[in-house]
């Protein structure tokens, strides 16, 4: 049985279930004199929303906002755990200085915690992206609940993360250079003994998810086909 949101196909959910997970830090959150509001504020989000070719809608439900911290503006992509966010990377607007900084004070974590628990709709399937704008990306494209998460940049996994994708079948997308490549290498070796890693590959033509969907208008057609594929494989080889 299927049903659709949408223009996208889903399994039909099951009841989610609460699994284990990365012990979450302090909580935290935006400092009122950081956030830019008023039309400024929008200006920039909506710019920058145009740019990923994400909805509104979904920049509301991750709390993505503006805001102004060392000199010039940013935008902010919180770090959730059921209601609270405990980290955010802020990417830079413009050129100069480095894309993405960890807010002050706080100690990265997986994005998008919540997948976890989401993935009991998805036959315990989630999807491990590089970097939070991989898995939003995909959230835009198939709704808040669907079981994307990421780590916060290739080179970033920690061991201490296993246990939370014990017997999950987990689909890794990464991007398509050396980083990408040895964080498949090290989340295969890292979770290889207590799930199903399944590998799913950008197409070489695109750098990275969010390119190839921004770019090759069979992007739904084509992924799901490379995820279905990727599945089935991994499965054969367990």
């Amino acid at each position: 049985d299927r049903y659709e949101v949408g223009v996208i196909d889903h399994p039909v959910p099951a009841p989610q279930r609460s699994r284990p997970r990365p012990e979450p830090y302090s909580p935290m959150g935006t400092e009122p004199g950081q956030r830019i509001g008023g039309a400024e504020g929008q200006r920039l989000l909506d710019e920058y929303l145009c740019e990923r070719k994400w909805s509104a809608e979904t920049a509301q439900a991750l709390d993505i906002h503006a805001i102004r911290t060392r000199g010039r503006a940013r935008i902010r992509h919180p770090f959730t755990s059921r209601g609270k966010w405990y980290a955010a990377q802020d990417r830079r607007i413009g050129p100069g200085g480095p894309k993405w900084l960890a807010t002050p004070g706080s100690r990265l974590t997986l994005y998008n915690l919540d997948a976890l628990d989401k993935s009991s709709s998805y036959n315990n399937i989630v999807n491990l992206c590089e970097g939070p704008p991989d898995a939003i990306t995909l959230l835009d494209l198939f709704g808040i609940d669907y079981p994307a998460l990421a780590i916060p940049g290739a080179c970033n996994w920690k061991t201490e993360w296993t246990q939370a994708f014990e017997d999950l079948t987990v689909v890794v997308i990464a991007d398509n250079d050396g980083a990408g490549l040895q964080m498949r290498e090290t989340v295969e070796a890292q979770l290889g003994s207590t799930c199903i890693v399944a590998q799913l590959f950008v197409p070489s033509d695109f750098g990275d998810l969010s390119e190839w969907r921004m770019d090759d208008p069979d992007f739904l057609d084509v992924f799901h086909s490379r995820h279905d594929a990727a599945i089935a494989e991994a499965k054969d080889g367990d």
